[in-house]
């Protein structure tokens, strides 16, 4: 079930962090939480929440509507939060009075983590509506899992604020492998063609409702 692989998620990353705080510097981790933060105020308004009205509708065409229309709104807004990051990249000045000095240049990983975030949100809300909670269950351990592995191998060799992010970005996008197989095989059996309009007036409905 869900519940199960959630709890053992949960166990992985417990007894992994005692491991990690002696591998990692508290600047590391704290360049990592920055980045993280700045993501997660994002990630609201990536695609307007329309994702959110998914698992309502009966009929799955509909479903698939919104699912589509998230997923382009998504990937257009991953695209400005890129083009944003790579300026203040190269002009780090406009943003150091909010951000510490050391960590404007990690913006740059923004948009990646926005990106991976976004799309396993988009398919574990599509497996959700059908309830596939034995998959979630192993995305949720193989989120754990190949994140763990992965700050554990290269905090030995070589730690910084890029194993913490790169297996971050690595746990999510296993996730969301996972769920697109399964999500992916269940879009191609819906019959007729994504209609955004038909998505919008769904969305409205549901939040009417």
């Amino acid at each position: 079930s869900r519940a199960s692989g959630s709890s053992a998620a949960f166990l992985i990353g417990y007894v992994a962090k005692v491991v990690l705080l002696r591998l990692y510097s508290p600047a590391d981790f704290g360049v990592f939480e920055v980045v993280i933060a700045i993501t997660a105020t994002l990630l609201p308004i990536a695609s307007l929440r329309y994702e959110d009205a998914m698992v309502l509708p009966e009929d799955d065409r509909e479903a698939r509507d919104l699912f589509v229309l998230s997923g382009a709104l998504s990937a257009g807004f991953v695209l400005l939060v890129t083009v944003a990051a790579l300026l203040l990249y190269r002009n780090p000045s406009l943003v150091e009075r909010w951000i510490p000095a050391g960590t404007v240049a990690w913006v740059v990983a923004v948009p990646f983590v926005l990106a991976v975030l976004r799309l396993s949100k988009l398919f574990e809300l599509w497996l959700i509506r059908r309830e596939r909670y034995p998959r979630l269950a192993s995305g949720n351990v193989a989120q754990a899992g190949v994140m763990t592995i992965m700050r554990i191998v290269a905090g030995i060799s070589q730690p910084g604020p890029a194993p913490l992010l790169g297996s971050f970005v690595a746990g999510h996008a296993a996730a969301a492998t996972l769920y697109g197989v399964a999500a992916v095989g269940d879009l191609r059996k819906v019959p007729g063609r994504a209609t955004w309009r038909r998505s919008r007036f769904s969305w409205g409905c549901s939040s009417a409702g």
